[in-house]
C-alpha cells in the first residue's frame, strides 16, 4: 500500500487563464487568484445509475447513466480592477463623485464601473499544493461570478466563483501533475 500513497493537500496558489488553454505545455496564466482559505471546494456529484430490466430476468439487463458534474467553487476577497475586469464588463471611462470632505481632507471617490452581464467565464485553472510538489490542472472551467458582501464585520467584499469542469479535450480534462526539477 505504501507505493499508492501520493497525497495532494493544502493549496499554495490558484492560477487562472481567461481562455481555455490548448495544451498544458504552452499554458499561459493571466492571474494568480487570492482565494480565501476556507472557500475552495472541488467536488464531483454522484453519477446516476439506471438499471434497465427485461421481462424474465431478475437482475438488470444493462445499466445506463451519466457521470456527475465536477464543480469548483471559491471566494475571492478582492475588488481589484484586474479581477473585476475578468468577471464583468468594465466601463470605457472612469467614474467620480463630486468633491467631499473625508476626515477634514477634500477629495472624491474615483474608479471604474462594471456591467453585470450574462457572459459565462471560460478558461483553464491550475491549483498548486501547499508543498509545491503537486498540481491539479483543469483544462476547461465554465461558470459565473457573483458579487458578495454579506458579512462586513469579518469578511471583505469579493466575488464567489461557481464553475463546472467541461470535458471533451483531446489531451486531458483534468491532470494531476508532479513537480520535477530540471537537472
Amino acid at each position: 500500500m505504501a507505493q499508492l500513497k501520493k497525497i495532494f493537500k493544502g493549496v499554495s496558489s490558484i492560477r487562472l487563464a481567461t481562455t481555455v488553454q490548448a495544451s498544458l505545455a504552452t499554458a499561459a496564466w493571466d492571474v494568480e487568484l487570492p482565494v480565501a482559505n476556507d472557500s475552495l471546494n472541488i467536488s464531483q456529484a454522484d453519477g446516476t445509475l439506471n438499471p434497465l430490466k427485461v421481462f424474465g430476468q431478475a437482475g438488470a439487463w444493462t445499466i445506463v447513466g451519466e457521470t456527475g458534474d465536477i464543480s469548483l467553487t471559491m471566494f475571492i476577497p478582492s475588488i481589484h480592477d484586474d479581477l473585476m475586469s475578468i468577471f464583468y464588463t468594465k466601463t470605457a471611462s472612469s467614474l467620480s463623485t463630486a468633491d467631499e470632505a473625508q476626515a477634514g481632507v477634500t477629495g472624491s471617490f474615483d474608479g471604474y464601473g462594471y456591467f453585470l452581464t450574462n457572459e459565462m467565464i471560460e478558461g483553464s485553472a491550475m491549483i498548486i499544493s501547499e508543498d509545491r510538489q503537486n498540481a491539479l490542472f483543469i483544462r476547461n472551467v465554465q461558470g459565473y461570478p457573483s458579487l458578495v458582501f454579506d458579512s462586513p464585520l469579518d469578511t471583505p467584499a469579493g466575488v464567489n466563483l461557481n464553475l463546472q469542469v467541461a470535458g471533451g479535450s483531446t489531451e486531458a480534462d483534468i491532470a494531476f501533475l508532479t513537480w520535477t526539477p530540471n537537472a
